[in-house]
């Protein structure tokens, strides 16, 4: 009789318990939900996912608003960027609530471009113009002043299939890392329209929301619900990127180009495998230009992040899931994500393969990836060709910029 009255009390109780976190949930905002998923370690969340815009804890499926990235280190490589303080930071990409992507049954998001809808864009400045202070201090602006000079035409763009529009939050901005990104991005839309049939090639127009410091983007982040590990994230239902000006204008445009090639590729294709989406994005990143002229050297962090002792296979790699891809050796999947997708683009069979992959995306958006199939089918010797020339090409480290 005792056992069955502790059996009732303990059932009351879990139920009491249960009942509280719904109510908490239901009470809580998406932001403070989200904020709540992020203290949840990985593997609880792969095999109970939570979607924070969903009012309810009773959830079989639903994609988490942010998925984080590999961490941000070693401002000296042209791959990544250091945050201030030492302190390792993550970009994160933030997809759009219920009415946006689906989770498959494989943990798999898939987000078509036709749900991206980029907004009318903002009036361009007319102007770049470069001054000095009487301190000796450099500034920039739109506005001409006496001892003025005047850089508009260098840095002036042709019409790209690539627009930014920048937003400064309580601050005048910097115009000349803004220039320096709508160059940046009509050759980032230039190299990857390479890979992508013509009649997939639509605009893109995406919004850049850059604060002046890491604090006053820290106060904005923590408004939203988001994680103190979240260095940068880009919002898919507003096509927005929301990031910090960096220690250096170099390391906060190398951000700037792993985001926009996000959008980039979603807008003109939809959600790609995790391997290739962040491979491209690291490739992307690490885009080094003067003028019309571009070369992306390879992955030196990923080359060293590259873990030996637990070697992913191009089978492996290329056939897991975006949960598996962020969970489960993260740093270690991001290095051979970023190397693949460089040794695909370095040779002709590669890049041909890359090619035809992607025209089958764009004809059939989020389309599950079969690495036997898709090698099997378009690489010349298959998947073992492909791993074995991979492997060897990672061996040789004799590993040349690509140039264009």
């Amino acid at each position: 009789m005792k056992a069955v009255a502790y059996a009732l009390r303990l059932i009351f109780m879990l139920t009491l318990l249960l009942i509280s976190l719904e109510l908490t949930w239901r009470l809580m905002t998406p932001g403070q939900r989200n904020y709540l998923i992020h203290q949840i370690p990985a593997p609880i969340l792969q095999q109970f996912p939570l979607n924070p815009a969903q009012p309810s804890l009773i959830q079989r499926f639903g994609p988490r608003v942010l998925i984080p990235e590999r961490p941000l280190s070693g401002d000296d490589q042209p791959s990544s960027v250091a945050p201030s303080g030492g302190e390792s930071r993550g970009i994160s990409i933030s997809w759009p609530g219920q009415d946006g992507p689906v989770m498959h049954a494989n943990g798999t998001l898939c987000l078509k471009p036709d749900f991206i809808k980029p907004p009318e864009p903002k009036a361009q400045v007319s102007g770049v113009y470069k001054w000095v202070d009487e301190n000796g201090k450099v500034h920039f602006g739109d506005k001409p002043t006496e001892t003025s000079e005047d850089l508009s035409k260098r840095y002036q763009t042709r019409n790209s299939g690539m627009e930014l529009v920048m937003e400064y939050r309580d601050w005048s901005g910097n115009k000349s890392i803004e220039a320096d990104l709508q160059k940046e991005a009509e050759l980032m839309y230039r190299i990857f329209s390479q890979f992508v049939p013509k009649a997939h090639r639509r605009p893109v127009v995406l919004n850049i929301t850059l604060f002046e410091n890491r604090q006053r983007f820290d106060a904005y982040r923590v408004q939203q619900g988001i994680g103190a590990n979240t260095g940068a994230f880009y919002r898919g239902e507003e096509h927005r990127i929301y990031m910090p000006m960096l220690r250096s204008e170099k390391a906060t445009r190398a951000v700037a180009r792993h985001e926009m090639t996000h959008a980039m590729t979603v807008a003109m294709l939809g959600t790609l495998p995790i391997w290739l989406m962040e491979g491209i994005a690291e490739y992307m990143q690490r885009l080094k230009w003067q003028m019309s002229a571009a070369s992306v050297p390879v992955d030196v962090w990923a080359l060293r992040h590259v873990n030996p002792k637990a070697p992913a296979t191009i089978k492996q790699l290329t056939g897991m899931s975006h949960q598996d891809f962020y969970a489960r050796g993260k740093n270690n999947n991001y290095a051979r994500a970023s190397l693949l997708v460089h040794f695909l683009i370095g040779h002709a069979d590669g890049k041909a393969w890359l090619k035809q992959s992607l025209a089958r995306f764009a004809e059939q958006p989020c389309r599950p990836f079969d690495p036997e199939q898709e090698f099997n089918s378009f690489y010349p010797g298959g998947l073992a060709s492909v791993s074995e020339r991979f492997e060897q090409w990672l061996d040789a480290r004799e590993h040349l910029p690509h140039r264009y």
